[in-house]
């Protein structure tokens, strides 16, 4: 359900991890950035590793550029703070074509 809305049923197709203000995303993985997504205050990026797209949005800046091959750890982007509710997070998918994967399955191995 969404948070206020309680008639509207929203798909999440990852997670949210809360971390502090002016943390920074990283990339879970070696790959290659596929895009940039500009939605305004907040962006996305899409970063192929093989047969597989990691999804991290609700970022406020991006360090990386579409095609620049990334390694595993690397900071690419500052994770956006709403200022009015104080809360700094990432959204995080992780795709294996057109099926999406469970997240968190991956970060704790």
């Amino acid at each position: 359900a969404h948070p206020f809305l309680k008639e509207v049923v929203t798909n999440n197709n990852g997670i949210d991890i809360k971390t502090n203000k002016g943390s920074k995303a990283r990339a879970l993985f070696d790959g290659e950035v596929s895009v940039i997504i500009n939605m305004g205050t907040q962006k996305a990026i899409i970063i192929r590793h093989g047969e597989y797209l990691t999804v991290y949005s609700n970022l406020q800046e991006v360090y990386v550029k579409a095609g620049e091959k990334i390694k595993t750890k690397q900071s690419i982007g500052l994770i956006y703070t709403d200022e009015k509710d104080s809360k700094t997070e990432v959204h995080l998918e992780i795709w294996k074509g057109t099926l999406k994967m469970d997240p968190e399955e991956w970060i704790y191995k």
